[in-house]
């Protein structure tokens, strides 16, 4: 019997489901189906439901009635962009489909799908009503300064976590073979590495930050340009899918927390806290974990497999 293959005949549904998989505001889109045009070419016509909540039961007299109102409201587009473009019906066939297939599919994931959630996240912290918090004082590079009780209770989980990724550096070259038992010693460590009985100074860490704002506080450029430089070498954003943008983010927060450690232990006790003593750790950071994708991807999974991957947690490792 031959083969039966039905070919499609309309493309914009197929698309649809391209952007729905690819949006991270897709999930807030109404029920398409219910929207007609309207009289202008820039006119939507949306019906409105508007009913009542819960109300008391009695036993005498049942359930309460209900009221419900159905309007239709005509919405003005807020966003008009588009593009075309040809493609030659046989120029589609002897591309096996790719010239169309694939140009479709790619427009709407890496160019129609950023910019409109771009503009949707713009609108929506743009609504009247919308509560605004000042975000805390940046400084150093980008690291928020948080409360004493919330840093108190933050800042050892942050500094374990750099510890223990500290001692896992596998780096070359004998300039970096002290780096591990230099930033031990800074930290006042005690008890032995790789178990749960290692105890942290968190006084000289703090001691070794004030002294990093003092020497380096004019120089916050530094650290944005080498993360600016950071995230374009790791092809940052990564959009082929949420997972994987949420992997990436989580990446660049592990990434960004351990070198601003390192940059803070350059001016930790008995170090010269000099741009040479600086540079050295930040090299070392960058041989370890930059020039060991390995170990940079086990990292980042450690906090997927750890339930480590929030929002919360990022917060922490950002505040240090």
């Amino acid at each position: 019997m031959p083969n039966v293959i039905e070919l499609a005949q309309k493309f914009v549904p197929i698309l649809d489901e391209v952007y729905k998989n690819a949006s991270l505001t897709g999930d807030l889109d109404g029920a398409a189906e219910l929207v007609r045009a309207g009289a202008n070419a820039n006119e939507l016509i949306i019906p409105m439901l508007e009913m009542q909540g819960l109300g008391d039961y009695s036993r005498n007299s049942g359930y309460v009635d209900g009221d419900v109102t159905l309007t239709n409201e005509t919405i003005k587009c807020n966003f008009d962009r588009g593009r075309m473009f040809n493609v030659d019906y046989m120029d589609n066939l002897e591309t096996a489909g790719i010239a169309f297939g694939r140009l479709s599919g790619e427009f709407i994931r890496t160019k129609v799908v950023p910019e409109l959630d771009a503009f949707r996240f713009a609108s929506y912290a743009g609504v009247e009503g919308i509560s605004r918090a000042d975000g805390a004082a940046l400084a150093d590079g980008g690291a928020p300064d948080l409360p004493e009780a919330e840093e108190s209770a933050a800042l050892p989980m942050m500094l374990s976590n750099h510890f223990r990724t500290l001692m896992q550096l596998q780096t070359t070259g004998t300039e970096f073979a002290s780096v591990p038992g230099d930033i031990s010693r800074g930290l006042g460590i005690t008890g032995k590495a790789g178990t749960s009985r290692v105890t942290i100074s968190l006084e000289r860490y703090q001691a070794a930050r004030a002294r990093y704002e003092e020497n380096f506080g004019d120089r916050e450029y530094f650290m944005e340009n080498l993360m600016t430089a950071l995230f374009f070498h790791l092809h940052l954003p990564m959009l082929s899918g949420r997972e994987e943008l949420w992997k990436g983010y989580v990446n660049f927060c592990n990434l960004y927390s351990f070198y601003r450690f390192m940059a803070v232990m350059s001016c930790r006790e008995e170090a010269a806290g000099d741009k040479a003593e600086l540079y050295r750790l930040l090299v070392c950071a960058s041989r370890g974990l930059i020039h060991n994708g390995a170990r940079q991807t086990s990292l980042r999974d450690e906090f997927f497999q750890n339930d480590s991957a929030t929002l919360a947690h990022m917060a922490i490792l950002l505040g240090g």
